[in-house]
């Protein structure tokens, strides 16, 4: 967290704010790239996840700049081919690509529909020729494989399909509709259902897996019915008093623990609560707790927890450092 100041010089108009961030512990950070296609490149105009070195998360891929990630053929360093793609990403197409046979293009869109009458080698830039076929109406320029789509009750890129995703659409989550024709009027959005723990809106109401979805006693978390826990899992701090170890008590703590709890089964040798406080003194959790979120069930999480803040714990234990004074606010 940190302060957005004006910069006037009065204590007024400043406003807290926040960010994130990633971090590695025990190895060295990279950033990964989306890979959509596996081509081993990564779009780099999307967002990036971080992990160790060597090691890209599920989907992800350590080299960025494939302007065209749905093509597992289309990426940095690819083969350049006669086929009217920028192949290797270089912001030009088709270039130094070897000769294939062009047939007679009529009407001049860069396809022709069929290997008729008399070809001739190149690639791109010959009058009247195509390199690609695949053209489903040779005498409409408009209409030819990649061209844009739009509603108007024909296929224009020709993939056999009419106004594909351009159709006026009505409704929300698992009711959402396309038209039957290019006319808002003509839609009509699907009937509501029960809400299941699925990743799915059922009930329309654009909330995922909202109200009863699992169930007296369970409770939805990702898509799975999972006991409800009358824990507060992910949190640590607001400790009491303790008898033993530094702080408030955590779960699972020695007798005479009565602070906070870490949500786990274990105790990280008694400092939950109030970190940095001493032994049977109150907690104070407003300048030294530790409050992080986590998944109560899952131990690897929990051990990542315990650590950083035993971490903070010794940061903040009376004699680890020195405290900085507070100074006055300034804006």
């Amino acid at each position: 967290y940190g302060l957005a100041a004006n910069g006037d010089g009065t204590p007024t108009g400043d406003v807290t704010g926040s960010t994130q961030f990633d971090a590695a512990f025990g190895c060295t950070l990279q950033e990964f790239f989306p890979d959509a296609d596996g081509d081993g490149f990564g779009n780099s105009a999307f967002s990036t996840a971080a992990g160790c070195t060597g090691q890209p998360p599920a989907g992800y891929a350590a080299q960025g700049g494939d302007c065209a990630d749905g093509d597992a053929t289309v990426h940095p360093g690819a083969k350049e081919v006669c086929n009217g793609k920028d192949d290797n990403c270089d912001g030009q197409t088709d270039e130094n690509a070897p000769f294939v046979q062009m047939w007679p293009d009529d009407d001049g869109d860069g396809y022709y529909q069929k290997q008729t009458g008399t070809p001739l080698m190149g690639c791109g830039g010959v009058p009247g020729y195509a390199a690609l076929g695949g053209d489903c109406a040779p005498k409409d320029p408009k209409i030819h494989p990649n061209a844009m789509e739009i509603c108007n009750l024909i296929d224009d890129n020709c993939n056999g399909i009419i106004d594909e995703g351009v159709r006026p659409a009505c409704g929300v989550g698992f009711c959402r509709r396309e038209s039957s024709t290019c006319s808002v009027s003509d839609c009509a959005p699907g009937v509501p259902s029960t809400e299941k723990c699925n990743l799915l809106d059922e009930d329309c109401n654009g909330i995922v897996d909202d109200g009863d979805a699992c169930g007296a006693g369970q409770t939805c978390v990702v898509g799975q019915c999972l006991p409800t826990s009358s824990e507060e899992p992910g949190t640590v701090g607001a400790g009491g008093t303790s008898a033993v170890g530094t702080g408030g008590g955590s779960a699972g703590a020695p007798p005479g623990a009565t602070g906070g709890r870490a949500g786990s089964d274990e105790s990280s040798s008694g400092e939950g609560g109030a970190l940095g406080s001493r032994p049977n003194e109150p907690a104070k959790a407003a300048s030294s707790g530790c409050g992080l979120g986590g998944n109560a069930g899952d131990p690897a999480e929990w051990s990542a927890l315990i650590l950083v803040c035993a971490a903070l714990a010794r940061a903040t234990r009376p004699g680890s450092r020195r405290r900085a004074k507070r100074r006055p606010h300034q804006g």
